[in-house]
């Protein structure tokens, strides 16, 4: 179970009761409903008081009346006396109808029969009191709360429930034009503080700066908050309560705070939890406003139900439900730090591994099982097939510009001429892999054999090449950062690799996919290759490609094009379009933010006019801010400027993204920039990788796949 949900389900026992039933059994006699009517009779006697200080007072003042050959100032005299007597009337009858009797709500459904009955004394006596003479006018009065009411949920039997409004007072903060920036002043010594709602969220009533003078104070004095008053977030987050401690600063609520004052300053620690589980709730259901929510008006918060418990069961509670908060905490503080420490021991677990993979440490055994193979022999078949491909494709070309010198019809040439351009293109992209030497192996069998090799290769494409010629494919020497297995090599990735720097479109063709979706429909644009994984003729699937590619973008065409080429894989992509089938949309990644634990996840937003794209099963560098982190996209997507996306016919892609995750530090260590660190293409293209055979690669993938997997089983649930 989450702590959060641990600490709710708390506050539900506590509120229901259920957390203090062997405090009920312990003490039997406690009872709200005895409380409340022994509070009622206080509350009765005060006002009795009050009520006589008030008749005394009148007769005071009708007893000055004025008298006959009185002077100027016997007159005067009496008419200040009379303002003061009437002035002490007005005071008294307003504490008189400040003190306000708790009526008992009554359920339909209550649990006793006698509880019952007390509840319908209790409620008579209290419009006894309410509608007798000295109370007429008091707002109580006019209400009949001997109806019934259909409780939320149940409560204990010694339990009640009443009005919010019956058991405190609550005041909303000012109108927002009745504080204006002009007002605010510096703070000093005779400032008042204006409270805040981030007072109230963040449980600090030292937060803010903003303060009044004491003449602006005057006018909204009403609004002054003291110890003890509780404060309430209305807007936006609402619900968020605040006791005022002691020795806070004198102030008032502005407009987004409402203060509360229980009758009973005992009842606070109870109403908190009431008020963070119940009515934060409710309010937040009721809530208004569409944009910024907002706290119900006063006439619907007066009226939520509260259950209420005995006094000293109300103390139980709280003391008891911040033991097992504070515990809950606790063990979510304990859980966390030891999530931390789990992460850090499983990335030193997951670089240690990487580190036994690289080095060859992890495959050991297998190439004792495999003495036969090794990188060298691979890259030498690879080189020759290369220069293979290179000679049928120049003499392809030697004869394509033979037929553009003899051809006289422009349109003719025009097509030969752009043949031409296509085909020094694929040569150019014909680049053999030149394996990097270290210092000691200068004079090694291992050089002199891939020198003998790549002689051999070079006179397959031209029987005159030199000993000079054979220099330009010197393999230079370097002193390697560690050791590898003797069947393995050093390259570097711009060797291996074919690297395409991300470039970002204009802000105006980036497009939220949640936008997109009233206008354009997803979809994957690959029927070709899915009609060849389910067997279908290889001679239709080009046709179906064909037709596809010729209602797509340029920039989409490219997609398509580099979909097909990795069929193998499984690849697609993701496309909007729209109803007439013509694509626009192509899946868009800036950087990092939709990287997953290995594969990147759905991107929420479209670029129109990205420019350069991922194919399937590349893997992907972040090269700017932060740099070094790695993922794999199984589908084709456009990559912005943050990205830079690398494939490999010679290599594993998953071994690639193993070897790059290992040189996250590296990377970082090669960035530069004062506002971003990034990485440019060069430094990818001259970083060196450890290269073992293919089959090894393979083995080392399946290894590290497999203790991953061990290893992040033990993580913290």
């Amino acid at each position: 179970m989450k702590t959060s949900t641990l600490k709710k389900s708390l506050l539900d026992y506590a509120i229901k009761g259920s957390l203090s039933s062997r405090f009920r059994r312990e003490n039997p006699n406690l009872n709200a409903l005895s409380e409340i009517q022994a509070y009622n009779e206080n509350i009765a006697k005060q006002r009795k008081t009050l009520q006589k200080e008030i008749q005394k007072l009148e007769k005071e003042l009708d007893s000055i009346k004025p008298q006959k050959q009185e002077s100027k100032e016997q007159k005067e005299q009496k008419k200040e006396a009379k303002e003061n007597l009437k002035k002490q009337i007005r005071g008294l009858e307003k504490q008189r109808q400040n003190l306000k009797t708790i009526q008992i709500l009554k359920s339909p459904h209550c649990e006793s029969s006698f509880l019952s009955l007390r509840v319908s004394e209790t409620n008579e006596a209290i419009q006894n009191i309410n509608n007798n003479k000295i109370d007429c006018h008091e707002a109580n009065a006019s209400r009949n709360d001997n109806s019934a009411f259909t409780p939320p949920f149940t409560i204990p039997p010694t339990w009640v429930w009443v009005r919010l409004g019956d058991i405190c007072e609550m005041k909303k903060g000012p109108f927002g034009s009745s504080i204006t920036k002009d007002m605010f002043i510096p703070k000093s010594k005779d400032s008042i503080k204006i409270y805040e709602q981030k007072n109230a969220i963040q449980k600090d009533q030292n937060l803010g700066d903003y303060y009044i003078s004491m003449k602006h104070f005057e006018k909204l004095k009403q609004f002054e908050v003291f110890e003890d008053d509780i404060i309430v977030s209305c807007a936006g987050t609402i619900g968020e309560i605040f006791r005022i401690p002691k020795d806070s600063q004198k102030g008032i609520i502005n407009q987004a705070l409402m203060k509360m004052r229980l009758k009973n300053l005992d009842w606070i620690p109870y109403f908190l939890i009431c008020f963070d589980f119940l009515l934060k709730e409710k309010s937040q259901k009721n809530s208004k406003g569409s944009a910024i929510k907002n706290i119900p008006p006063l006439d619907i918060l007066k009226n939520f139900p509260i259950p209420l418990p005995p006094l000293k069961e109300q103390e139980f509670l709280a003391k008891k439900l911040d033991e097992l908060i504070h515990l809950a905490t606790d063990f979510d503080n304990t859980k966390e730090e030891l999530k931390r420490i789990e992460k850090r021991i499983e990335k030193r677990i997951e670089k240690s591994l990487l580190k036994l993979a690289i080095e060859g440490g992890l495959s050991k055994a297998f190439r004792q099982r495999h003495p036969s193979l090794n990188a060298l022999s691979e890259i030498q078949a690879y080189n020759e097939n290369i220069q293979k491909q290179k000679k049928a494709l120049q003499k392809e070309l030697k004869s394509l510009e033979s037929a553009f010198k003899q051809e006289k019809d422009k349109e003719a040439k025009k097509q030969i001429n752009q043949e031409i351009k296509e085909l020094k293109t694929k040569i150019a992209k014909l680049q053999s892999i030149t394996p990097l030497f270290p210092n000691d192996t200068n004079s090694s069998p291992l050089k002199q054999n891939f020198t003998q090799g790549l002689n051999a290769i070079l006179t397959l494409d031209d029987k005159n090449t030199t000993s000079k010629e054979l220099e330009n494919y010197n393999f230079q020497t370097f002193s390697p950062p560690f050791s590898i297995p003797p069947t393995w090599l050093w390259v570097r990735l711009g060797d291996i690799c074919e690297i395409t720097m991300g470039q970002s479109p204009e802000s105006n063709q980036v497009i939220e996919k949640s936008l997109l979706n009233s206008k354009f429909v997803i979809s994957r644009p690959l029927r070709g290759a899915e009609n060849r994984n389910q067997g279908g003729s290889s001679a239709s699937a080009d046709l179906e490609l064909e037709a596809e590619k010729a209602r797509l973008s340029p920039i989409s065409e490219k997609a398509v094009a580099f979909l097909r080429a990795g069929e193998r894989g499984g690849g697609e992509a993701l496309f909007a379009k729209k109803e007439n089938n013509d694509y626009e949309y192509i899946e868009f990644h800036q950087g990092k933010i939709a990287f997953g634990e290995k594969f990147i996840q759905e991107s929420n937003f479209f670029a129109k006019s990205t420019l350069k794209i991922a194919t399937p099963d590349s893997v992907l560098l972040c090269v700017r801010a932060p740099v070094g982190i790695v993922n794999i996209t199984q589908r084709a997507i456009g990559i912005g400027r943050g990205l830079c996306a690398l494939k490999s016919e010679f290599c594993d892609n998953l071994f690639l993204y193993y070897v790059l995750q290992s040189m996250q530090r590296y990377f970082e260590s090669k960035a530069t920039g004062s506002t971003f660190k990034a990485i440019n293409i060069d430094i990818i293209k001259e970083t060196l990788i450890p290269l073992p055979p293919l089959k090894e690669q393979a083995h080392i993938v399946a290894l590290l796949d497999k203790l991953f997997v061990l290893s992040r089983g033990l993580r913290v649930r």
